[in-house]
Parts: structure tokens; sequence; C-alpha cells
């Protein structure tokens, strides 16, 4: 069936994983407060621990993930004409035509026009 319109969807994942990582620490601060101080009776609801324990380590992976996909949007954004190079673009990002060919350069496979399955 090659005879189909080839739609593309971009978005920014990297935005996602920020809100993630906000709300993950920001929930891991509050069960924080719940937490006895030395020498206190612990009174924090059961599970409360491991809950803490659960946020505190989706909020660093989710950190991670935040890093890795500003990078790959970075370089996939350069290798886009339609992304990068629209008329004022470069008035715009201040990144000249040149850099951006070195920039997707650098990405090597991460800017070929494949599918992320097909690879």
């Amino acid at each position: 069936m090659d005879n189909g319109v080839p739609i593309w969807v971009w978005h920014y994942f990297s935005l996602d994983h920020a809100r993630a990582t906000s709300s993950l620490s920001r929930t891991c601060g509050e069960l924080e407060t719940l937490a006895p101080s030395s020498g206190e009776e612990d009174t924090a609801p059961i599970g409360t621990r491991s809950d803490h324990r659960s946020y505190a380590t989706s909020s660093v992976l989710a950190s991670g993930a935040f890093i890795e996909a500003c990078g790959n949007e970075f370089i996939l954004t350069a290798s886009r004409d339609d992304l990068a190079h629209v008329e004022g673009a470069e008035a715009r990002t201040g990144v000249q035509l040149d850099e951006r060919q070195r920039i997707t350069a650098a990405g090597g496979d991460l800017s070929k026009e494949s599918r992320t399955l097909e690879r």
C-alpha cells in the first residue's frame, strides 16, 4: 500500500519528562514531611517509605529521560528543514544552516529519516 499519505507527528517529549520529574519530586517532598525526625516515633502511614522510594527513583529516572530527550530533540530538530529551517528561523535561533548540518552529522543514525521502529 504505497499510495497512502504519510503523516508525521512531532512531539517534544522532553517537556513531558520535565513535568513528570517536577510532579514526582514534589510528591516525594510531601512524603518526606510525613517521615519522623530522629528520635520520634514513626507515625507515617504504612507504605509511605516504599512510596517515597518509588517517587524518588522515578524522579531521578524521569530526569535522565529529560536530558536524553533534550539531546535527541536538538539533533532531530536540526536535521529537519521543516522544523528548523523555515523562513526566519536562523534569525530567531541563531543557528545557521552550516551549523545545523554539523549538528546533524554528529547525530549519526539518529537524524536519519527512518521511523524508530524500522531502525
